[in-house]
């Protein structure tokens, strides 16, 4: 109950003061890529692996076939500087601005400011083992310890020529492993720590810091799954 008001307080305080920000936003969108719409809806597994629309401010160009307009392509997995992402999507990902229509996802309910990272339904139903759908039994999350990791590390482990091979094998074990922990570990303090550190990373980045921060999570996990193709 704590969690749940804690998420509608935080979603109507955010989309009330970033309202101005959302809607310039929205306005260059339109104006850098014109054809296909602000928000982009992806299919994700939510609660209890119930199909939810999640919502992202539009980062790529729609590709000029009709079979694949308004999607990414037959790819679930974005590529590291994938050249669909226009210039203004490119800074959107890099200080997660494009999450942030999400916050109206939580406000009705079908996420939480932090909680396990959204997986895409189809990756779900073709990878997830029964241990992995554990991981579906609290609400998914704009913020966790695998959507940070996913952003500071996914480059070093997605292989350009085979995208979703290698997010299957050697990312997803990575965050599934690190979303178990935060399960396990979850309060409302925690939550708050994780918080915390999505924005110092965040904000680490765009002041252009190098180096890699190396969550207590992942290094649990690192110990929990043996997996040879684990960077040193």
């Amino acid at each position: 109950m704590t969690k749940r008001l804690f998420d509608i307080l935080v979603s109507i305080f955010l989309l009330t003061l970033l309202s101005p920000i959302l809607i310039l936003i929205s306005i260059i969108i339109k104006i850098v890529s014109r054809k296909g719409p602000i928000i982009f809806i992806a299919k994700r597994a939510g609660l209890k692996g119930k199909e939810f629309n999640l919502l992202k401010f539009r980062t790529m160009n729609i590709s000029k076939k009709r079979k694949e307009k308004i999607t990414r392509h037959k790819e679930k997995i974005t590529r590291h500087n994938d050249k669909r992402i226009f210039w203004f999507g490119l800074i959107l990902r890099k200080i997660m601005l494009d999450e942030t229509p999400q916050l109206i996802n939580v406000l009705f309910g079908e996420m939480s400011i932090v909680g396990p990272r959204a997986e895409d339904i189809s990756i779900v139903k073709k990878y997830y083992t029964k241990k992995n759908l554990q991981t579906l039994n609290v609400r998914p999350g704009i913020i966790s310890p695998g959507s940070i990791f996913n952003y500071t590390h996914s480059h070093l482990y997605l292989d350009e020529f085979k995208i979703e091979k290698s997010y299957v094998k050697k990312l997803l074990p990575i965050k599934l492993s690190m979303e178990s922990i935060y399960i396990q570990r979850m309060n409302f303090f925690y939550d708050l720590k994780l918080i915390y550190l999505a924005i110092f990373i965040v904000t680490k980045k765009l002041l252009g810091f190098k180096g890699l921060h190396e969550l207590e999570e992942f290094k649990i996990a690192k110990k929990n799954i043996k997996l040879k193709f684990f960077k040193n």
